[in-house]
């Protein structure tokens, strides 16, 4: 059926200007204008070859009465088809025109009328109630004109508000894309501002790692030396004791001195050492006399019961203060490790907080631009809804007085 239409307005009917697309070329009204021109002889000094809104408007507007003359339905839902280009509304549009153009009728209420008329004044029968009919007919016309008049405002409001309707569409989805990227900034922000807490809590590690290694250096560098010291006074106890065991032996008399040993080399010494070697002694005159006389000389049991109890008792002190100083070492250590601890805890709880709490904060943030967002659009709409009554009651006021002004 396009093609026909498209050969029709193309070949035989010779508009100005070439179709090729119905919907994009007959959305002004102009054409529509230009085929009731070359077949009715409408006026078409008042269509307007524009494709603002106001253009189109008129253009509708003007083609209303010759249409509805034509028996052709027009009402404002195939205006608005026809103005926004929708599929298939200008096809049947022109479908309708063709046909009527085919049945070539004249839709000029004023020549049925007036022809009317004449058959009245002839005589004719059944000339009075065309008579009749015609005069409600030019009665009603205005009535039927402000009914379109009125269609064409609320077409205009349905438009107004449209457009509002898309301009709050655009100004909630602006919204929304402004919250998605303040909430990708705000991720960004935390994410940064956790990378840089954990670079802090890197540092302080390891720097508590460094301190605890440097401390454990120094409390080994300590025990190290604190066994030096033990072991050279253990040295010198027992070179000590060595030197007063030797010295005892040569108070005995068992040993010699280290004056008293004699040279191989020289005679004369051997000499003197053996004369003080025989002076030193004991002169007894039968073995029973020297064992006396050696245990004489030998130390008792209670003096050497003394030395032993003397010694122990410095082993167990030494073994004492020793275990002592361990202690107290372990004791500070882990006291020191506690502390650590508990500064370490109290360092990551007071982090947590923080962060805790910088995050309420922006969610009660947010919270009151979304609360504040969706009472503002509830707002337009209670708006919306009460301006749509008050038209509705207009429209139904407007209607009461044009019926009780007919009758």
């Amino acid at each position: 059926m396009s093609e026909l239409l498209q050969n029709w307005l193309n070949n035989e009917v010779g508009l100005s200007t070439n179709v090729s697309n119905f919907e994009k070329d007959f959305s002004s009204g102009y054409l529509f204008g230009e085929i009731l021109h070359k077949f009715w002889q409408a006026d078409f000094e008042q269509f307007q070859n524009k494709n603002s809104h106001q253009a189109k408007i008129a253009n509708f507007k003007s083609l209303e009465p010759i249409l509805k003359a034509l028996g052709i339905k027009f009402n404002a839902t195939l205006i608005n088809a026809v103005m926004n280009g929708e599929r298939g509304a200008a096809l049947r549009l022109l479908y309708q025109l063709k046909m009527a153009s085919e049945r070539s009728e004249r839709p000029v209420l004023a020549l049925q009328a007036s022809a009317l008329e004449m058959q009245a004044s002839v005589g004719w029968p059944g000339a009075s109630m065309k008579v009749r009919q015609a005069r409600v007919e030019k009665l009603t016309r205005k009535f039927e004109l402000e009914k379109h008049k009125q269609e064409i405002v609320a077409f205009e409001m349905d438009h107004i508000e449209q457009a509002h309707v898309e301009e709050q569409r655009q100004i909630h989805r602006f919204s929304l894309r402004e919250r998605l990227r303040q909430n990708r900034a705000a991720k960004d922000e935390w994410e940064a501002r956790g990378h840089e807490l954990w670079q802090e809590n890197m540092k302080v590690r390891m720097t508590r790692e460094n301190e605890q290694m440097r401390f454990s250096d120094k409390v080994l560098r300590t025990q190290q030396e604190k066994e030096l010291t033990l072991r050279r006074q253990a040295a010198e106890e027992v070179l000590k004791g060595t030197q007063d065991f030797e010295s005892g032996l040569v108070t005995l008399g068992l040993t010699k001195t280290k004056e008293d040993v004699i040279p191989e080399d020289s005679s004369e010494e051997e000499t003197d050492s053996v004369e003080k070697l025989l002076a030193q002694t004991s002169k007894v005159a039968s073995a029973k006399e020297l064992v006396e006389a050696l245990q004489a000389k030998l130390p008792t049991g209670q003096e050497l019961n003394y030395e032993a109890n003397l010694f122990m008792r410095k082993i167990k002190e030494s073994k004492e203060a020793g275990a002592i100083a361990r202690r107290e070492r372990e004791r500070r250590r882990r006291r020191v490790l506690v502390e650590q601890q508990r500064e370490q805890e109290m360092l990551e709880e007071n982090q947590l907080e923080q962060v805790l709490l910088e995050k309420l904060g922006r969610e009660s943030i947010e919270e009151s631009a979304i609360s504040y967002r969706s009472w503002r659009v509830n707002m337009f709409e209670e708006v919306f809804v009460r301006n749509r009554q008050a038209r509705q009651q207009q429209y139904i006021a407007q209607k009461r007085a044009d019926k009780e002004e007919a009758g």
